[in-house]
């Protein structure tokens, strides 16, 4: 390094000898006019220029002209180095691909001295973590040839170009692949280069094995995270900053006030609330989805807790819990008031409560009594055959059989009873969810709420969410042509 900053300080000096003091004013004006000029092309914060001392730093953010865009890398283990330098993929390892639509920024910073434009180039470093140190030596020696072509101002050719013309040039108009970042990252010889190298603008390529104006990456191990990160911060930057037309209350509203669903149907923060309100309210969370008519896309826990906050989505997450248990037939819930948790029955008739550690019987609720009778009943049947004695018997009957098994308990269990007994007269199982629905009307074609599947009242077989009523006309289906089989028919329609 010391060698070749001793080169530059001669040939600096043999070019200085010849230039005059005009020619040199005339660069130092040039400079000043070319900054001046780049500073109003290009955004403010892209660009930080430093008149005084004639130098910058321009961040350039590579323009992605194909749509879709793809990072593609394999998990296959370090390859070697080769010879040449050139990445070597596996034929017999399938690439894998993630989707992007932005890319992270390159940096380059310059510095101009008093023989630019006309002898010298800027000096320049460059640096970009989803670069290889290779990739980023071809870009070095591109900008010099660019330089070499015209011999005059560059610096908006090299900006425009690491922009709007870098992907092209690396041939990765449509694909990026970064597996010589992610499995070669930290190896031995690179990270020797990178522990030994003082970084300083430059404007030769030296004699290293890669150029050095790049400033090579230490680690980058975690490069995919990285890339998918940086486009997920940039896809919010552009959806805030852009306007849409909520498809509730059709007004038009920045990006920052909406929520956009996976399927991308946009609706304004505020309608999205109080629809998500709504459904937690009446308890119907298990199948929350976009408020698009006929869109089957579902809202994820996270973005509800987001838009309804932490109180309201304590309840969702309540009712969530509580509509999978109640798909669960062995659950029970501790009979202690002050606890109320769920429960998971050790034996026929133990259960233990894993949040205060209540033994009970499952049938009685009261302590676990062991081999001894159940003082409410000893099996189902004779569980029936009391409620039953109770439901016929007489008041002083009744204050008999109250007294010596508990009346709350008694017509809580007859209650319970007498709803199972009317569930199971009139009403069916959801095939899927196993929730209880009763038909009051209608076709024979069902729809849950629950779990937002249709079904065949008859038959109880699931039927296409495409076309339901395909089952009730395809010959060969058990139920054809019986779509409003067993309903009331009005004859005065």
């Amino acid at each position: 390094m010391e060698k070749q900053l001793k080169e530059e300080a001669t040939t600096s000096k043999q070019c200085h000898q010849r230039l005059s003091e005009i020619q040199v004013k005339e660069n130092v004006q040039k400079q000043l006019d070319e900054l001046l000029v780049i500073q109003s092309i290009f955004e403010e914060s892209t660009i930080t220029i430093d008149s005084e001392n004639r130098c910058g730093q321009f961040v350039a953010y590579p323009n992605i002209t194909e749509s879709p865009f793809y990072v593609t890398f394999s998990k296959s283990e370090k390859r070697k180095i080769p010879e040449n330098n050139e990445v070597t993929t596996d034929a017999t390892n399938e690439l894998q691909r993630m989707e992007i639509k932005f890319l992270p920024r390159i940096e380059f910073t310059f510095v101009l001295d008093d023989f630019y434009p006309s002898e010298d180039p800027p000096a320049f470093l460059i640096s970009c973590q989803w670069l290889s140190s290779l990739q980023l030596s071809r870009i070095c020696e591109h900008l010099d040839m660019l330089y070499n072509e015209c011999r005059s101002e560059i610096l908006y050719s090299w900006f425009t170009f690491l922009r709007d013309d870098v992907l092209t040039f690396l041939d990765s108009e449509k694909e990026l692949n970064v597996n010589w970042l992610l499995h070669n990252s930290g190896s031995p010889s690179e990270s020797l280069i990178v522990q030994d190298k003082n970084y300083a603008p430059s404007k030769s390529r030296g004699e290293d094995k890669f150029d050095n104006r790049v400033v090579l990456n230490e680690s980058s191990a975690n490069i995919l995270r990285f890339l998918r990160e940086f486009d997920g911060l940039r896809r919010e930057e552009l959806f805030a900053s852009e306007w849409f037309c909520c498809n509730i209350c059709f007004t038009r509203k920045r990006g920052s006030d909406c929520v956009m669903f996976k399927c991308s149907h946009t609706n304004c923060t505020e309608c999205v609330k109080e629809y998500l309100k709504m459904q937690i309210i009446e308890g119907t969370v298990t199948a929350l989805k976009c408020p698009q008519h006929k869109c089957s896309a579902t809202v994820t826990p996270g973005m509800v807790k987001k838009i309804v906050g932490d109180e309201l989505f304590g309840r969702y997450d309540e009712l969530l819990l509580a509509s999978a248990l109640n798909t669960m037939n062995d659950i029970v819930y501790c009979p202690r008031k002050s606890c109320s948790s769920p429960v998971v029955p050790e034996t026929d008739n133990l259960a233990v409560c894993p949040a205060c550690n209540f033994a009970f019987c499952k049938f009685c609720n009261y302590t676990y009594h062991g081999v001894s009778p159940c003082r409410l009943f000893k099996n189902g049947i004779e569980r029936k055959e009391l409620l039953n004695q109770y439901y016929t018997a007489s008041p002083s009957e009744k204050e008999e059989m109250e007294k010596r098994y508990g009346k709350d308990k008694l017509k809580r269990e007859l209650e319970g009873m007498l709803s199972e007994k009317w569930i199971e007269n009139c009403s069916k199982s959801c095939p899927k969810c196993n929730t209880k629905i009763e038909k009051i009307d209608g076709c024979n074609k069902m729809f849950c709420n629950r779990c937002q599947s249709s079904f065949c009242w008859i038959c109880l077989e699931m039927l296409s969410a495409v076309d339901p009523y395909s089952h009730f006309r395809r010959v060969t289906s058990k139920c054809f042509n019986k779509l409003f089989a067993g309903t009331m028919v009005d004859d005065n329609l």
